[in-house]
């Protein structure tokens, strides 16, 4: 199944309409903090591809793909406390994710449909998906990933 059904049948289609629907919205990425996470960018959570909205949005849709088996991907988000973070992802198959706050704590599993939480403080959260090897075969493939803040 491509991963636009995928999206659909699990909700996430509402989330990437917003994205990038008639409003215009689109992702972007920031650009490498630097040299040190060349190569392994995305890789692990000291060099997280860090995200960014676009002017005016509170949402970000990214598409990225997952090679080893396991694998992860991190990426990095600059939020406030008391905002509330919607993250939402979808694969090939079965996937997990979680998220780590600043300070060191975090919160997760989840499980790719529409996780929300209320930030506990103001500073750089670090999102992690990839596959969940725990409930069936392990996969490689494209994965998208969809974070709200507001």
């Amino acid at each position: 199944m491509n991963t636009f059904k995928r999206l659909m049948l699990t909700g996430v289609w509402c989330v990437c309409a917003l994205l990038t629907g008639a409003s215009g919205l689109q992702p972007a990425l920031a650009a490498p903090a630097g040299a040190s996470c060349a190569g392994r960018l995305g890789l692990s959570a000291d060099c997280p591809i860090p995200l960014r909205f676009t002017r005016g949005s509170y949402g970000v849709l990214v598409s990225g793909t997952l090679t080893r088996i396991p694998d992860q991907r991190f990426y990095s988000i600059r939020a406030r406390a008391g905002q509330r973070m919607t993250i939402t992802f979808t694969g090939l198959a079965a996937m997990r994710g979680g998220i780590n706050f600043p300070g060191g704590s975090g919160d997760g599993p989840f499980y790719g449909e529409g996780n929300s939480i209320t930030l506990p403080t103001t500073g750089v959260y670090v999102l992690y998906v990839g596959q969940n090897t725990m409930a069936g075969d392990p996969w490689r493939g494209p994965f998208t990933l969809a974070v709200l803040v507001r």
